[in-house]
């Protein structure tokens, strides 16, 4: 009982419920695809990686590895079109009911 009581009080608190707005996918393609970026250009020499954008090694990059370039890309598109065939009144809520 006093339990119950404590999680009442606790509930009337300033900021004791947040409510997070869900980003759209785009944003969050875009987002993973950023950090994606960071990660490779900072873990990498920054002139190594400048001089491979600038030279012939994107042309070469893709002859070489056109299949699995184009199996990526077809992945992409059936993955856009299912996500767009989600109703967008879709809502999913998520109670903790408790643990033990």
């Amino acid at each position: 009982m006093i339990l119950f009581k404590i999680a009442e009080i606790c509930s009337k608190l300033p900021f004791s419920k947040i409510y997070l707005a869900t980003p759209d996918f785009w944003f969050l393609i875009l987002y993973y695809v950023a950090i994606a970026g960071i990660v490779y250009f900072f873990s990498k020499k920054k002139i190594r990686f400048l001089k491979f954008i600038l030279s012939d090694g994107v042309t070469q990059f893709c002859k070489k590895y056109w299949q699995r370039i184009m199996a990526v890309t077809s992945m992409m598109v059936i993955l856009f079109c299912v996500i767009r065939a989600v109703p967008s009144d879709l809502r999913i809520y998520f109670v903790d009911v408790g643990q033990r």
